[in-house]
């Protein structure tokens, strides 16, 4: 069991090998036949075209699944609903009337100003 999770492990690690590793088994028949520039023999390619698309197949694999995996939600919002009684206005009338809500007379008219007049100009 152990030495199964040790395969298993060894092959995690070289996934991205595997490409490179089937263009060096595979090199006759990729140059000859996948090659997406066998018609322009000048490029001297032999596969390398098809090597670079296995390539990035394989980390746009990789990178994937490890971008969804970043993605947390940053909070949860909840929503609690109450059913309330109706609302009571007896009560609130009655705490309205029990408060004086009539303006106070707060004028007051001293007589001091009688006594103390400015002087008078003469013309």
């Amino acid at each position: 069991m152990r030495s199964l999770a040790y395969i298993f492990l060894i092959a995690i690690i070289l996934r991205p090998v595997f490409p490179v590793l089937d263009y060096i088994i595979n090199y006759d028949y990729i140059a000859t036949e996948l090659c997406e520039n066998k018609s322009q023999p000048q490029l001297d390619c032999k596969g390398k075209c098809y090597l670079k698309k296995e390539l990035g197949k394989a980390s746009e694999n990789d990178s994937s699944p490890s971008t969804e995996k970043k993605i947390f939600p940053t909070g949860i919002d909840l929503l609690f609903i109450e059913k309330m009684n109706s609302f009571n206005f007896n009560l609130a009338v009655e705490s309205i009337l029990k408060k004086d809500i009539l303006p106070r007379n707060l004028y007051s008219y001293s007589n001091i100003n009688l006594l103390f007049r400015p002087p008078a100009l003469l013309y």
